[in-house]
């Protein structure tokens, strides 16, 4: 949700009168449950029933009756949610691919700037993909250097940073088993690189 958020909160605030008005926890509510229509394999009436009741035991009736009409049109249009064509309205140039991408548009900019208009918007579109699973070898754990190597190998891994594997395939069932005995922890892959480029990547 909070790697869509931006999106989301856009397409349903076009959906209300004056969201400003609203009770944070109701917008919440409603992105959250945006989320599941637009990303998630989850019937349309079970999103819109969980938030609806939700919303309507803590603000009352009224505003169950508007986070039910705003969810139900969402589903209905979600389709145009992943439309360039929704965002056309959007003037300003950096605000409309800040919006499309889920992005706060200083990144937007920042990235145009330092990196031109093709490699940016690749860097955009890949933002809102999931990550690649990657594992971090426990450097204390005995044979440490040899897991890695085994990672790397027979788990089909590429490397990262020191001790690092990222798996493009899917984690492989012994990184799994790895981590029940401590020898490995699940940790992104860019924060691995970010550790390393730090100097504190030893830990």
């Amino acid at each position: 949700y909070l790697r869509n958020a931006i999106r989301l909160d856009w397409n349903l605030r076009r959906l209300l009168k004056k969201p400003e008005k609203l009770p944070p926890e109701m917008l919440l509510v409603l992105g959250l449950a945006a989320y599941e229509l637009a990303h998630l394999r989850i019937p349309a009436h079970a999103s819109v029933n969980w938030a609806v009741t939700r919303v309507r035991n803590r603000f009352g009736k009224g505003l169950g009756g508007v986070a039910n009409g705003v969810l139900r049109a969402f589903a209905r249009d979600s389709k145009a949610y992943d439309d360039a064509g929704r965002y056309a309205a959007i003037e300003d140039r950096v605000d409309r691919l800040a919006v499309m991408h889920a992005l706060p548009a200083w990144i937007v900019r920042l990235w145009l700037d330092a990196y031109g208009e093709e490699t940016a918007l690749a860097y955009m579109r890949a933002s809102r993909s999931p990550a690649v699973p990657a594992v971090r070898v426990n450097a204390s754990c005995d044979g440490a250097a040899g897991v890695r190597e085994t990672l790397l190998t027979e788990g089909k891994g590429l490397p990262v940073a020191d001790w690092g594997a990222a798996f493009p395939g899917g984690a492989p069932y012994m990184a799994r088993l790895l981590e029940k005995k401590g020898a490995v922890s699940f940790q992104s892959a860019g924060v691995q690189e970010i550790l390393h480029a730090l100097g504190i990547s030893s830990w």
